[in-house]
């Protein structure tokens, strides 16, 4: 488990990832969210944390986005 870790894209763009699960064979990041739900916008974020993250590893990815206020879960695929 990966906590606040920052990982550099391919453009040298630096991303601070709340969670990452590492797992014989996925990664999964978990971003928590408070206040209201954004899915187009956050999903947006997620999506270029999984490209990131596939680089890295090269490991099939899952994204979650954790709403706290909400007490919701939503994958992101």
């Amino acid at each position: 488990v990966l906590v606040e870790t920052e990982f550099i894209s391919k453009t040298g763009s630096l991303f601070r990832m709340d969670r990452v699960l590492i797992d014989k064979d996925t990664i999964t990041i978990i971003d928590f969210k408070t206040g209201g739900e954004n899915t187009t916008r956050y999903a947006a974020q997620m999506k270029n944390y999984l490209g990131i993250i596939a680089e890295v590893y090269g490991n099939p990815t899952k994204g979650l986005l954790a709403y706290v206020d909400l007490n919701r879960v939503q994958e992101v695929l």
